[in-house]
């Protein structure tokens, strides 16, 4: 267990201060935590000068918590989910060894921890891990609790609720209708429903939910006068279930088509887990023999319920993670018990790896230039993309001459480490390289920000780009309608404006009085006052003639 606790800990904090955050939502989620700090105001997170009522309070709590103790930075933003998902494969490994022995704990905790979802949203600054860390320990101690002796059972019910209440001042409902629509189905089918309803001690789990949980709510009602109660509950949770809240429509099958990549590497042994599974007594056997059905139940259902919701978000598909790690663990136990039946078990699923990594690796080499995203359209993500894709074939030629040694624990291993390296070397490599791109120029135009203080920052037409965080400004203007009018009158005012604009957009400005400060294929940084003679020089020592960059003149 340390040694797989050190391991999740390398593999999730690497590197993890090389680079920015990449996304939306981590900027919003990063700059809610630094503003708490900041403001003072523990009880509604806000956003660019606006409360935020998306999610609950314990996730900006614990993003605050970070930043108060590590300074506001992308890697102390990250520590709440790295943590996560330590915690989250450490009681995947104890919840396997309580069902499949030790052997089958430690594999099913090696599982979960090198999933490339769970390596991911590790690293990443979301809910969802978090989350995921509530829910799953409730089910598990669910589960633990019917191993035992029906009058040792009580505490381990208490257990769950406490942890699924963590989970309701996480993510709010959620927490509460996943387990429950797991679990009822499972009880009625065998026949145990109104008999674990008598003994889960109930009436404690709502005064838990309510000593836990309720204090908060009752704030945030009492301090937005009832606001926040009805975007969350309504807007927030029946509005994403009934309507697409996303600026894209996902496919109706999206969690279907994207299992293989975020089950990664473990997408080729599944259906033989799940078989294996399957093979189990569950009616009228105990627990612990009929446990593989539920398992196999909680992965249906997520992937059912969150396909039926018009909002889609590859984040959905987190909570199958935990019961597909347990049935590799156990499959793969399994295997190390009954050694060279039937041939390689591995051999089926590494050939095909080889075969769509080689796939990869091909459309790598042949992809032009011109065919990358305007943002990322450089000859060193262009290499990046052919690197990573042959580092990916020559990996599973490894592991295929591996399997023919016909050692299944080798071959394990070098799929294990093979793939924590794998991911290493993006996080320490590739993910940099496209922050170099993305996130480098933003963080540029912020200090310049800092550093010339104006009455206002704008951006027109591009991505809110995490300004707020890396500028410390506590409102953005975002002008994301087409309104050269008013944009006019703003820029001629005699207010100090600082503005980021779509390239494009910027001829619009033609007629009034805008100088340049940066240019970029993303943005172009101008105000409506000259920038200062030190930062143009420091600008053309950085983008010497030749250099392939954008040489700024001063003024329109």
């Amino acid at each position: 267990m340390l040694a797989l606790a050190c391991g999740c800990l390398a593999l999730y904090f690497v590197g993890a201060s090389g680079y920015d955050l990449l996304t939306d939502d981590e900027m919003r989620y990063a700059e809610a935590g630094r503003r708490m700090v900041e403001s003072g105001n523990w009880i509604i997170p806000e956003y660019n000068g606006y409360p935020r009522y998306q999610k609950p309070i314990l996730f900006y709590w614990l993003q605050a918590l970070a930043q108060a103790a590590l300074g506001s930075s992308p890697w102390a933003a990250r520590v709440p989910s790295a943590i996560a998902g330590v915690l989250v494969v450490l009681l995947i490994a104890q919840l396997g060894k309580a069902l499949w022995g030790r052997r089958g704990g430690l594999l099913s905790g090696i599982a979960l921890a090198v999933s490339v979802e769970i390596v991911l949203l590790a690293r990443m600054v979301m809910t969802d891990i978090v989350l995921l860390l509530c829910i799953q320990s409730g089910l598990a101690a669910f589960y633990v609790a019917q191993l035992e002796a029906p009058e040792r059972r009580g505490r381990w019910y208490l257990l769950m609720h406490a942890a699924l209440a963590f989970g309701f001042l996480t993510k709010g409902p959620i927490a509460l209708v996943l387990p429950t629509a797991i679990l009822l189905p499972w009880l009625a089918a065998r026949g145990e429903l109104l008999a674990t309803l008598r003994e889960a001690r109930l009436g404690w789990g709502a005064l838990l939910l309510v000593l836990i949980a309720g204090p908060w709510y009752f704030l945030a009602d009492a301090f937005t006068r009832g606001e926040f109660t009805w975007h969350f509950f309504v807007t927030e949770n029946i509005g994403r279930f009934t309507s697409n809240v996303n600026p894209h429509e996902a496919p109706p099958l999206l969690y279907f088509l994207i299992l293989v990549p975020l089950t990664f590497p473990w997408a080729g042994v599944l259906p033989q887990a799940l078989a294996s599974a399957l093979r189990a007594r569950w009616r009228g056997a105990p627990f612990q023999e009929a446990v593989p059905w539920l398992l196999a139940w909680q992965i249906v259902l997520v992937l059912v319920v969150f396909t039926l919701s018009r909002t889609r978000v590859w984040t959905y598909t987190l909570p199958i993670l935990p019961p597909l790690a347990l049935l590799v663990g156990r499959w793969l136990a399994l295997q190390m018990q009954q050694p060279g039946q039937g041939g390689s078990p591995l051999r089926v699923p590494l050939y095909a790896f080889a075969i769509v990594s080689l796939g990869l690796f091909v459309a790598g080499c042949l992809v032009p230039l011109e065919a990358l995203p305007l943002e990322v359209r450089t000859d060193a993500i262009l290499s990046t993309i052919r690197l990573f894709t042959g580092m990916l074939f020559g990996l599973s030629l490894a592991l295929v001459f591996l399997d023919r040694c016909n050692r299944f624990e080798l071959t394990l291993s070098g799929l294990v480490g093979g793939a924590a390296c794998f991911y290493l070397a993006v996080a320490l490599v590739a993910v940099p390289r496209v922050d170099a791109q993305l996130r480098a120029p933003v963080r540029e135009a912020a200090v310049a920000i800092r550093a010339n203080q104006a009455d206002l920052v704008v951006t027109c037409m591009v991505h809110e780009l995490g300004l707020n965080l890396h500028a410390r400004k506590r409102r953005v203007l975002h002008w994301r309608t087409h309104s050269p009018e008013s944009l006019h009158l703003l820029l001629a005012s005699e207010q100090r404006v600082f503005l980021l604009i779509e390239p494009r957009k910027f001829e619009e400005l033609a007629d009034l009085p805008v100088h340049v400060w940066d240019a970029h294929p993303r943005f172009i940084l101008a105000a409506n006052f000259p920038p200062d003679p030190a930062y143009l020089a420091s600008k053309r020592r950085a983008n010497p003639p030749g250099s392939g960059l954008v040489l700024l003149r001063g003024e329109r």
